[in-house]
Order: structure tokens, then sequence, then C-alpha cells
């Protein structure tokens, strides 16, 4: 190897240090140019690692304001009636690039963030965009006093800034139809919006006006909260001892407290899973699963469309029940009619009615049957790919392998599923989106994604 070929080789490595390389360079001798020598000059070197970021993309219905771009909602130059209604692939949103995003929650036609700013530390960690309509985004207030029932733009929610003594963090969100459910790092969750059915966790009161209250009410839940799932009028408590309580709409027996009925006050949900320590919990309707430690599944709430493989004839269930399969599950999702689960070993099965990922032939399973490991980024030159994360709309899923890759699939309302157009998708599609994705949420018709860059 020539002189000059090593030491460019040797700058491209980085370092702290003072180095030196040798160039070739034109020099005139003797009244004339001599071709080229070699010049030995020092180089100063630089260390050049990029800061791994971790952002924020939505995508779906633009006009509830929910992707949190208020050019959507009203874009310069653009008439009202040649607004887009839809945006159908992965916009990045500019409120993560100088927030740290901890987690985030898709509601209908609203979006919570849990992320506090970069630079300083402030009193506001949780913020949201999109439908107000019940304050389940808090008490907005304009200084032109304009109607704040709908918000283009994230903005923050006051909240508790501190518990027993401490400054608090929130660390997860949830949102249902119209309430959002907030955790702390100290396991303390916070309920505001809708609560006519209980849904926020404290008692019912059929004469409350929702619209313009700054009303954030701790939620009373025996131990501390591990994770907080909401269906549409409902919410599921898991305590890091693993146990589950619920509160809020039980017409179908989705809170799985042995009635149909409503409750106000988170109570504790028993049946199959007295006694079993429960890891994992999924709603986005009126139907809820849970993943025990030993990896058995319950289900519990509706059952019209074979969700809960349950008995012919049992439409509705409001006590937990064991459900059977041949695998330890680690992962579920529960849709409006159907299911997802994961395996250990990443394999994804569904049953129920509706868009499956099972191809156009496939619209009912009574049975739990194996989407193709191959549509999930299992090739022969990576076998060993895997499904690690699952997640649900009414009818609509996604999931997220071992790679950061998130594939999509279901009904396509107003270019939710992020794939560039609006048509349905029969069975799983990788989401065109150059970044490693840790978390996704599904709302109504749009749907978020926490993600970290590759560099």
């Amino acid at each position: 190897m020539s002189a000059l070929a090593s030491s460019l080789s040797a700058t491209t490595r980085l370092g702290t240090k003072s180095a030196k390389r040798l160039v070739q360079t034109p020099v005139r001798q003797a009244g004339r140019f001599r071709p080229f020598v070699e010049k030995e000059i020092p180089v100063k070197e630089t260390m050049l690692r990029p800061k791994k970021r971790v952002r924020c993309y939505l995508w779906g219905g633009t006009l509830s304001g929910a992707l949190g771009r208020d050019k959507f909602v009203r874009p310069l130059g653009v008439t009202i009636d040649r607004v887009s209604h839809h945006c159908s692939y992965p916009s990045k949103i500019g409120f993560s690039e100088n927030h740290m995003m901890k987690d985030i929650a898709c509601g209908y036609g609203f979006t919570i963030f849990a992320a506090r700013h970069d630079e300083r530390l402030n009193d506001f960690e949780l913020f949201g965009t999109g439908i107000n309509s019940d304050s389940q985004l808090g008490s907005q207030k304009a200084d032109n006093k304009a109607d704040m029932r709908l918000l283009t733009e994230p903005v923050p929610i006051r909240f508790p800034t501190h518990e027993n003594g401490r400054r608090i963090h929130v660390r997860k969100v949830a949102a249902g139809r119209a309430h959002t459910i907030a955790v702390t790092d100290q396991g303390i969750a916070y309920g505001l919006g809708n609560n006519s059915l209980g849904q926020c966790g404290r008692e019912i009161d059929p004469d409350e006006v929702y619209f313009g209250r700054d009303l954030v009410r701790r939620i009373r839940v025996p131990g501390k909260v591990a994770e907080v799932v909401c269906g549409l009028d409902h919410t599921l408590f898991l305590t890091e001892s693993g146990e589950v309580y619920a509160c809020g709409w039980g017409a179908d027996g989705q809170t799985g407290l042995g009635h149909y009925g409503n409750t106000g006050v988170p109570q504790k949900v028993q049946g199959d899973i007295e006694g079993v320590r429960i890891v994992e919990l999924a709603t986005r309707g009126d139907c809820s699963l849970a993943v025990s430690s030993s990896g058995d599944v319950f289900g519990w709430g509706n059952n019209e469309y074979g969700q809960l493989l349950g008995e012919k004839g049992e439409s509705q269930r409001h006590t937990p029940k064991h459900i059977r399969f041949n695998k330890r599950i680690k992962k579920v999702a529960a849709g409006g009619s159907s299911c997802l689960a994961s395996d250990e070993e990443g394999r994804v099965y569904c049953w129920g009615y509706g868009i499956l990922g099972l191809g156009p032939a496939v619209g009912h399973s009574s049975s739990p049957k194996q989407i193709p490991a191959a549509l999930f980024g299992a090739t022969e030159l990576s076998p060993n790919t895997r499904v690690v994360s699952l997640a649900s709309g009414l009818n609509d899923f996604a999931a997220i392998n071992d790679q950061g890759h998130l594939f999509t699939w279901g009904r396509n309302q107003n270019g939710c599923l992020g794939l560039g157009h609006e048509k349905n998708q029969m069975f799983p599609l990788k989401v065109n989106i150059a970044v490693r994705v840790a978390k996704v949420s599904i709302g109504v018709d749009h749907m978020a994604a926490i993600t970290q860059s590759y560099c």
C-alpha cells in the first residue's frame, strides 16, 4: 500500500489526537513545476458520533388536529375545499425535536404525549393535540377567547408536579374515546376527560359538564400501577404485583367485574385470574385480554365474533376465563371484532372477524391461525426475525419486529396504516419509515409511533 493510501486510511478512523497525513501536491523546483511530491501536513481529527434521537411520527386523519401539525388543518394558500383530509405516510412532528419522548397514546381524534423539554426542566410533562370536547386535553384557554375544542398542535396539560414531597414524572399514558389516563414514576394514576361511565376512575356525576374543566383527579388503585390500557369507555390497570383493576363502561362485560353495569371507582378483577400474576393487558374496543407470567391467556367482554374463543352463543362474558393455547403467549392485542397473540418465538396468531391479516379469502376464524412469519420480515438470510410488539385499533393492527420495522394491516380509514394510500390492507405490509420504531399506538383513524434513529 502506498504512503498516500495508508495515510488516507488512517484518517478515516475517529479519535481525539492530532495526526498527520501525506498528500500529493505540485511544487515549483528549478524554475519549473515538478509533477507531484508527497508533503506531510498535520490533520486534526474530531469525534463524529451523532446522538441517537428519539422522535415521533404520526399519520392518518388530519382534520381533528391529532397529527399535531397546524398546516395539515389550516394550510397556507389552500382553499378550504382543497384541504386534504388525510396524511397516508409517516410525518415527523416538530414537537419531538426538542422534547424527550417517553410515551404516546392515540385517542379518538386526539393524541397524548408523555414528554419533557430537552433543555429546561419546567412543570409540564404531559401534552396533547386534537379534539378536546370533553377536556381530555385539559382546560385550554386562548388569549383571544377562541373555542379550544380542537387543538392543532401539542399544548401543555396542567398536571400535578409533586407527589409525597418529591417531583413527579409522567411515565405512561393511555387514551380512550374521550378520556386520558396518565401514570407517574411513583405508580400513581390520574384521569381527565369524560367520566360519564366512570372511565376516569372517579364517582359518576350525571350532571357533570366536561368541556372547559381543569379537572385532573388521582385514581385510587391499591398498589403501584405498572401499566394502563383504555378501551372505548373503560380502563384497565395492572399493578406491580400483577393484579388487575377496572372501571368504566361494562355493558359487554369488558370490565370483567362479574356484572354488566358501570363502575366509577376501580375494582379488582377476579375470575380465572384470581391469584395469577398478570404481566400484559390489551383492550381497544369492548373486549379485553390478559397474559400471565406463565404465558397463559385470559379473556372477557364482547364475544359476538368469537374473539374470546368461547362457546357458541356466548356473546358476552363478564368474568375472565382462561383461553387455551398450545403455546406460551408473550403479547396480545384486542380489537373490535378480532384479536392477535404472539408466542415466545415471535410467531403471530389471529382470530375473530374482519381483516385478520391472512389475505382477502379469510375474513373469519374461530381458532387462532398463524400469520406467515415472512410477512413480518423473516427471510432465509434472517430466519430468526420475530415480532416483539403488537397494537390494535378497532379494525386495524400493527406489529413491530426485533429489527424495529413496523408492519400494519386492516381497514385503512384516512390512510391510517401509513402505507401511502387509502386502500384496505389484507395482510401485514411494512411501513416505509427510515427509523427504528420503538412503540406504536392506534386511534380511530390515525397512528403514532415513537422512533429512534439508527445512527
